[in-house]
């Protein structure tokens, strides 16, 4: 019998270690901590005039490669993530991902010049929605 309660002893400290282990592995960090963010899972996301393809012509015909670059020879991938207001206008552009700052400067004009999108829809009123615009800039 005793052998039996100490089995059942190691059983219950092993699972309260491993239970310990499992909040830890779970706790979230959020990096923008302080400030207020869209949302990430909606009913309806955004939609831009034109959709997916409206975009893509959108930010092909509007981007020019920065002279300073092409002299530079400097090429990359910029990320700029921005915010589409309740409201569908755009707001909080950033640079997430910088490869050169004529480039960076030339991704955040193309999407600050963006037309108004439809806004994203949680249940049934307009919200904020934060999104990503990937730019090749390749000479």
């Amino acid at each position: 019998m005793r052998v039996f309660y100490l089995i059942v002893l190691f059983i219950l400290v092993g699972l309260d270690c491993i239970c310990a282990q499992v909040d830890t592995v779970y706790q979230e960090v959020n990096p923008f901590e302080g400030q207020k963010l869209g949302f990430s899972l909606v009913d309806s996301w955004p939609q831009y005039p034109g959709g997916a393809v409206g975009i893509a012509k959108f930010v092909a015909s509007n981007t020019k490669y920065p002279q300073e670059a092409l002299n530079d020879s400097v090429q990359g991938t910029v990320i700029v993530s921005y915010l589409i207001q309740v409201d569908g206008s755009i707001g909080d552009v950033k640079v997430v991902k910088s490869v050169h700052p004529a480039l960076d400067a030339e991704a955040v004009r193309v999407i600050r010049l963006m037309e108004q999108w439809k806004p994203a829809i949680q249940k049934g009123k307009p919200v904020k929605l934060m999104m990503n615009q990937q730019f090749n800039f390749r000479q």
